[in-house]
């Protein structure tokens, strides 16, 4: 417990994920891509050989690093994808089988699996009537600025349900996750945390791209993988990259110390 085993494997994620947020974050898309994806590759690895040790890397161990280790598999590479131009729909598929993998993951877990459905389902409810809330604001706020948004997005529908499907399935992880605070462990603190800060993250870009998004009026079609130009714009991408990058490592490290 508490332990780092093959921590030589983990080391380089922090210096990485300063890299990405101070530096990287503004480059072209070839750097950008390879950067960003970097430092959860890392956590994967670390979590591949943990689980390859206890033999736990085919899903259904007993100990939830199996799940985790292909979790975070495809958090690198939709990381990857939201990363290249014109492959956002990739990442956001990938982003959802990890979140699906997440709720296996928690699930396997679960200090008391006979009872345990008690400790997350009101949390779950609760969160997706939020979740619903917010999205048809933010669908009924957009009819304000459609021509601006179709003019943008011809299928902006399609990527709007898309994307409210995703956080439907990240509503069910955090909620999954809630029920591991039934056994008081600091390693199950440590993964709520993460997947709160999971959570936060990924509501800063719907509610930071969404206020760029009906404040602006262009022209012509933005360029998918343009750096940031405003004060504002760096703040939201670095906040999001933050909390997403100390997510993924509270989650992993409470995982497998579990």
């Amino acid at each position: 417990m508490w332990d780092f085993p093959y921590y030589g494997v983990i080391i380089p994620y922090i210096p990485l994920c300063i890299v990405y947020t101070g530096w990287a974050i503004d480059c072209k898309w070839p750097v950008r891509a390879t950067l960003k994806t970097l430092p959860v590759a890392v956590l994967a690895v670390w979590t591949g050989l943990v689980a390859w040790d206890r033999s736990a890397v085919v899903v259904g161990d007993v100990d939830g690093t199996g799940f985790l280790f292909w979790s975070l598999v495809c958090s690198a590479l939709g990381d990857a994808f939201l990363a290249l131009p014109k492959c956002a729909p990739l990442g956001i598929l990938a982003f959802s089988v990890g979140q699906i993998l997440f709720s296996a993951c928690f699930l396997q877990i679960q200090p008391s699996p006979e009872h345990g459905w008690q400790n997350w389902l009101i949390p779950l409810l609760v969160l997706l009537l939020l979740e619903t809330y917010l999205f048809v604001w933010i669908l009924l706020d957009s009819r304000r600025v459609a021509d601006e948004v179709l003019h943008r997005f011809a299928n902006f529908y399609a990527l709007f349900g898309v994307v409210f499907s995703y956080f439907i399935l990240l509503t069910v992880a955090v909620s999954l996750s809630l029920g591991l605070l039934a056994d008081g462990s600091g390693e199950a603190f440590l993964v709520v945390a993460g997947m709160l800060l999971f959570y936060v993250s990924d509501h800063l870009i719907v509610l930071g791209g969404y206020l760029m998004f009906t404040r602006t009026k262009p022209k012509e079609p933005a360029e998918p993988a343009a750096p940031p130009g405003s004060g504002n714009e760096r703040f939201w991408r670095r906040a999001i990259i933050v909390t997403y990058y100390v997510a993924q490592l509270f989650i992993t490290c409470g995982v497998v110390w579990h």
